[in-house]
């Protein structure tokens, strides 16, 4: 079973996506703040990470990839936000972020394929290494 890290700070939709994810066959490990996210990677080994853009904590999804990759973690990784992705392009440019996804305004089929697609790009990674 592959193991994801959803970083959400929004309870209801990180139940819907963990049930939807579950029913998938993944095994989902809920965070809500960017410490949390670094403390459970380096507890645990994920196989890809879903990370929400906006956080409460006067922190977005990118500090946790940048924090994340700069320890050497190079996990594939997702982008949800309620912005449209091509607003936060720029922003991503060199933190290896397979995706950014528009949050309601994806199908769970696609949903799951990007997830998809962001384990296999660990699992070259990994490979290459």
């Amino acid at each position: 079973m592959k193991r994801v890290l959803f970083l959400e700070d929004d309870v209801t939709y990180s139940s819907l996506m963990q049930w939807i994810l579950k029913d998938h066959n993944y095994e989902v490990v809920i965070v809500d703040s960017v410490a949390n996210a670094l403390s459970a990677i380096k507890e645990i080994e994920f196989d890809c990470w879903i990370i929400d853009y906006w956080l409460p904590d006067n922190t977005n999804g990118l500090d946790f990839i940048k924090d994340a990759r700069k320890l050497g973690y190079k996990t594939g990784c997702l982008i949800i936000t309620c912005l449209l992705p091509y607003e936060i392009d720029s922003k991503i440019d060199g933190l290896d972020v397979w995706s950014v996804v528009e949050k309601g305004n994806i199908s769970d089929d696609c949903f799951i394929t990007k997830i998809e697609e962001a384990i296999r790009f660990t699992e070259l990674v990994e490979e290459k290494a």
